[in-house]
């Protein structure tokens, strides 16, 4: 799932959304791959670190409209 995101995202700049969206979605990127290790590294078995991965989900969603939005502005 994650990583379909990153690939749509990607074909989102060559359909047409402005180019300069790529470097504002570059942290976005970062905490999915920080997201993608913790869970590959099973790290949401404990109950801390399980709301840390929810609290950067929701992160990572406002960010990827943030980094389409800022995109058109500048």
């Amino acid at each position: 799932m994650i990583v379909t995101s990153i690939v749509f995202f990607v074909l989102s700049v060559f359909k047409g959304v402005p180019e300069i969206a790529l470097v504002f979605y570059i942290p976005v990127f970062l905490i999915k791959a920080f997201l993608i290790a913790m869970v590959l590294l099973k790290k949401y078995e404990k109950r801390k670190t399980l709301e840390l991965i929810c609290g950067l989900t929701l992160t990572v969603n406002l960010g990827t409209t943030l980094a389409y939005v800022l995109s058109y502005i500048f």
